[in-house]
């Protein structure tokens, strides 16, 4: 998993992590919990696949709810 932020922009480094905060805040999930981890991994592949940062929230929602 650190691989793949060191390969990410600062700037989609930023939106990954504001959007997991805001994401595992908002469901109640610790970031250390199986579906805390599920929600980085979910954000990372989301931003390595060029999906952008503009729609990340919706995005995570959608695919972590389907």
């Amino acid at each position: 998993m650190l691989q793949s932020l060191m390969s990410l922009s600062d700037e989609d480094v930023s939106a990954v992590i504001a959007a997991v905060h805001k994401y595992c805040g908002e469901h109640g999930y610790d970031l250390h919990s199986p579906q805390g981890r599920r929600t980085i991994t979910t954000a990372l592949e989301l931003v390595q696949t060029k999906r952008g940062t503009e729609t990340l929230m919706i995005d995570l929602d959608k695919r972590l709810h389907s």
